[in-house]
């Protein structure tokens, strides 16, 4: 039973994420309004939706955490793959601000 997290379930090739991560370096920091480089994966959960969502747990060269969520559409949607969202901190997938 993978219903952990709403349908994330680990992701554990942090290679193809970091490359994920790595060319939308500019996205993510759009987000943020910061220009943090030098990312490490800490942990990837990955979630089935027109293609799919990875939520990823970052932390940057200086030692900043962040939580990421890239969509990547299905190969050959024509989509391109988007930064949807980006916080500071480790949180979990889907959180609200309280």
């Amino acid at each position: 039973m993978a219903g952990i997290l709403g349908g994330y379930v680990v992701y554990d090739n942090h290679v193809e994420v970091l490359a994920l991560v790595n060319g939308h370096v500019a996205a993510i920091n759009a987000h943020i309004g910061k220009n943090y480089s030098g990312f490490v994966i800490n942990s990837v959960h990955r979630q089935l939706v027109n293609g799919h969502n990875y939520f990823i747990h970052l932390t940057t060269n200086d030692g900043h955490k962040l939580s990421v969520t890239i969509h990547v559409p299905h190969q050959g949607s024509g989509e391109p793959v988007r930064v949807i969202d980006v916080h500071e901190g480790h949180h979990q997938p889907h959180h609200h601000h309280h």
